[in-house]
């Protein structure tokens, strides 16, 4: 069983060094995909609509900056920092900046990012993190920084037709948490009842959902 795991491994690396995602082969670099994702949280459920756009610049740097804007009833969470980041880099770098803000900046705009890996022209695997989100809960006014981990799997079921071969739909799931196991400061809010593990984060989780989106 391990070694048909590894043979998978090596056959899945094979293929992505050798084969650049679609929408790189249409030289499309940019997404924007909308969709809805359910969040079964420490601090309770939430049905949530999202936009998220992408960008790809270069095949040597493997991964698409991202940034992303939530929104449910009782949530809403928007992760800037790459959004920023990205810009800033990208500035520094072409005008001569010192090494060490050109780190920072580049280090900022991979806070959000995917890793796409191309496996047929209508199929690609895309590990997935978001390190610095900024979430507010329920009514409270105060922004909390949280964080999750996941995997996608891209579909272009129109790969061969043209000019909507970029087009995907995108289940995924998420692993969510925060850096502070803290619940237990929240238990006093009028949603404290919600909460079902006082020793973890408000955060601490998973969520699933589904995208469609556009390369362009």
């Amino acid at each position: 069983m391990k070694k048909l795991f590894l043979c998978l491994c090596l056959l899945v690396l094979s293929i992505s060094i050798n084969a650049q995602p679609i929408f790189w082969q249409e030289d499309r670099c940019l997404s924007v995909d909308a969709g809805y994702k359910r969040a079964n949280l420490n601090c309770g459920n939430f049905d949530i609509a999202f936009i998220e756009a992408t960008a790809y610049f270069e095949p040597q740097l493997g991964w698409e900056f991202s940034t992303r804007f939530e929104y449910g009833k009782d949530y809403l969470s928007f992760s800037p920092l790459s959004l920023i980041g990205l810009p800033f880099w990208i500035y520094s770098s072409t005008h001569g900046g010192e090494a060490s803000v050109n780190l920072i900046g580049a280090i900022a705009s991979i806070a959000t990012a995917k890793l796409p890996i191309y496996i047929w022209d209508w199929f690609e695997i895309t590990p997935s993190w978001d390190l610095f989100k900024l979430t507010k809960l329920y009514d409270d006014k105060k922004l909390k920084i949280n964080a999750n981990v996941g995997l996608q799997l891209k579909f272009y079921p129109l790969c061969w037709t043209y000019p909507v071969e970029t087009l995907y739909i995108s289940p995924y799931c998420h692993y969510e948490f925060a850096y502070k196991k803290n619940a237990a400061d929240f238990t006093y809010n009028w949603w404290g009842d919600n909460i079902k593990r006082t020793d973890k984060s408000l955060f601490f989780g998973y969520s699933f959902g589904v995208a469609v989106g556009y390369y362009f």
